[in-house]
């Protein structure tokens, strides 16, 4: 399991707390930055870094974990969010306050939005679909609703990673979580994958980083523009 408990926001990130915030940059590397905790709001959490801060490495609407390591070092309270804002002569970063914390014993995967198309296969029947969010972990998608699929339910899935290498990604998961959508005809559905070969890994790895990167391409385009 990744995570065992809900802990309160309030408890873990509170005010002169000192955490660590970890991302993805546009190089594909993960970098962190050692952190205190200026204030928490009731939308907003900000955090001043103690070295400086480089906007090649971090821009508004990225995501980040935030983590705060336990007293017995082995664990951690981890929680993801976006950055709303920064300012680099200051080192303060201006986050999205969490809405929940969890304490987990294994790393926290990063997440991309995206749309990429996929099909599924569930009982011998093959059906479409579009990823939105994904990880090394699972995804989440959207597909048209039908009685075949259920939380608990095990899918062969095919995506087509464009970016790499090996661009049909196949892959085995179990539906985590089913959420019904305005659209009448539309189903969100969460999916964690089953273990992964090292090629499956690779390949993901690979498109992850790569949208990471195009992600924060776009996001210093449109300041730039501001």
């Amino acid at each position: 399991m990744e995570t065992i408990q809900d802990v309160s926001v309030e408890e873990v990130f509170n005010t002169n707390s000192h955490i660590l915030i970890a991302f993805i940059n546009c190089e594909g590397q993960t970098v962190s930055y050692k952190t205190v905790i200026k204030s928490l709001e009731e939308f907003t959490i900000k955090v001043q870094t103690e070295s400086p801060l480089s906007t090649k490495d971090i821009a508004s609407g990225m995501e980040v974990t935030l983590i705060n390591l336990a007293n017995n070092g082995n664990t951690k309270y981890l929680s993801v969010v976006r950055v709303l804002e920064l300012e680099e002569k200051a080192n303060l970063l201006i986050l999205k306050r969490p809405f929940g914390v969890k304490l987990g014993f294994q790393r926290r995967y990063f997440r991309v939005d995206t749309l990429l198309p996929m099909s599924y296969t569930c009982h011998d029947q093959t059906y479409p679909g579009t990823i939105t969010n994904l990880s090394e972990g699972g995804f989440w998608a959207v597909i048209r609703n039908n009685s075949d699929i259920e939380q608990g339910s095990k899918i062969t899935c095919e995506i087509d990673l464009s970016d790499s290498d090996d661009s049909l990604f196949k892959a085995e998961g179990k539906v985590a979580r089913i959420q019904t959508l305005i659209e009448d005809d539309d189903i969100g559905i969460g999916v964690g994958f089953n273990e992964l070969t090292a090629t499956n890994r690779e390949n993901l790895i690979k498109y992850i980083f790569n949208r990471q990167r195009e992600l924060l391409h776009i996001h210093k385009d449109r300041n730039k523009k501001k």
